[in-house]
């Protein structure tokens, strides 16, 4: 649904002939914005809460996240205004 959302049909997220023999991954793996797209709920919803504004955001993808992994994000307030 992401990839249908997004127009990013990349072969690496849906096709498991192209990850295995063409890439290092040996599956497809989760698109890495999916992934991510979670801090915008926790940020939006719960820390601070609802109203707001992520202003900023950098990424680091240490390795790729597949199908049925759990994932941990870390996340540092460096400012909050009223």
């Amino acid at each position: 649904m992401f990839t249908d959302l997004t127009g990013d049909r990349n072969l690496l997220y849906f096709n498991p002939v192209f990850t295995n023999e063409k890439t290092k991954f040996k599956e497809p793996v989760v698109h890495g914005m999916w992934a991510t797209s979670f801090l915008s709920t926790l940020i939006g919803m719960t820390l601070p809460g609802k109203g707001s504004i992520i202003k900023s955001l950098l990424f680091d993808f240490k390795k790729p996240v597949y199908v049925n992994d759990t994932i941990e994000l870390n996340i540092e307030v460096t400012k909050k205004f009223p």
